[in-house]
């Protein structure tokens, strides 16, 4: 993988326009405090009013395109919409389609569902159904989710399920035929009936799009025009993830702590970035101009995930924004929002 990386840093910018590349050193990041004012501007607290028939579990909160508030269910069927103030409009999605929603497109304000088949997409606004992609065949039981590059160009990631696919990613059009395949040059031995299922995580910046090296990936890659160009490279020296231990409830075998990416947002100034390790989810962030990395102090007091602490703030990275949220007497998602420094 690193001699793939190297090659492709080489090559001509003529080809494409390529974005500038980042190593970003974790092993000496400086570990330190970081409050909410450190890392957001233009804060606001929000009480969003949950009604008695709203039943919110595993839920994703959306901040969308006109400025509302998007509830979706990581499990059930129906999403909610809520003004600016946090007050109740509706429901969306409901029956519409069989089984629950997966993204929602910000910049298009549509939420997907999927049927298995296909991914059904409604406008929030309307409630109306605007958009049907279809999965591509050979890959319709290991495309977990998607991101739309262009107008009729998506991109999702391709699970290894059976531990010796070859393609990574994939990048179809919404009649759910192939256009290009990154190809996956590594395998494992399939131990057990476990079936890996990542969604992807992928993300748009300054009119760009990339994607998170999936698993026990360390890179963030730029999507071009038929290759994937590397971005960001995540140095975490013997922390690096072994593949081969890719199969569900294998990680302990590996008899070591691996630092596995999870999410990574940017702006002009930093990389944001989340990683699983043994002890725990940690997160930071990348300055650009200083070029050092900077990490969370470790906490072993989960709750804390769900508590405005200024001095020690935990965040959950969502979209362009971060967003921390919390249940509150039951009848209350307490929200903060605000915009990355």
């Amino acid at each position: 993988m690193n001699k793939f990386i190297a090659f492709l840093l080489t090559l001509s910018s003529s080809l494409f326009c390529i974005a500038q590349q980042y190593k970003v050193d974790i092993t000496k990041a400086i570990v330190k405090e970081i409050s909410i004012s450190d890392v957001l501007y233009d804060i606001k607290t929000i009480n969003v009013m949950i009604p008695d028939t709203v039943v919110l579990k595993n839920a994703f909160f959306y901040l969308t395109r006109d400025k509302k508030y998007l509830v979706a269910t990581q499990f059930n069927h129906e999403s909610y919409l809520f003004d600016i103030h946090g007050k109740f409009i509706k429901e969306i999605y409901g029956n519409h389609i069989g089984w629950p929603c997966k993204h929602f497109d910000v910049k298009r304000n549509i939420l997907y569902g999927d049927n298995f088949k296909d991914w059904i997409g409604m406008d929030v606004q309307t409630n109306k159904i605007v958009k049907q992609v279809t999965k591509p065949k050979q890959f319709k039981e290991q495309i977990a989710n998607f991101m739309q590059i262009s107008d009729d160009k998506y991109i999702g990631y391709v699970n290894n399920q059976s531990g010796n696919c070859t393609t990574l990613f994939a990048i179809f059009d919404s009649r759910g035929n192939i256009l290009y395949r990154e190809p996956n040059n590594r395998v494992y031995t399939k131990a057990n009936f476990d079936t890996p299922y990542f969604p992807g995580s992928f993300y748009e910046y300054e009119s760009r799009y990339f994607c998170l090296e999936p698993f026990w990936g360390t890179t963030v890659y730029e999507i071009g025009d038929n290759i994937l160009y590397p971005h960001i490279y995540f140095y975490v020296g013997d922390k690096m993830p072994i593949y081969e231990f890719q199969d569900l409830n294998r990680d302990n075998q590996s008899n070591k702590d691996e630092w596995k990416l999870f999410v990574v947002r940017e702006t002009k100034n930093r990389i944001y970035f989340s990683y699983i390790t043994a002890k725990g989810l940690r997160w930071g962030y990348y300055s650009k101009k200083e070029d050092q990395a900077y990490i969370a102090p470790a906490s072993d007091n989960s709750t804390k995930l769900f508590h405005f602490d200024e001095k020690n703030f935990n965040p959950a990275l969502l979209q362009d924004k971060y967003s921390v949220r919390s249940i509150v007497k039951g009848d209350t998602l307490k929200v903060l929002i605000g915009t990355f420094k």
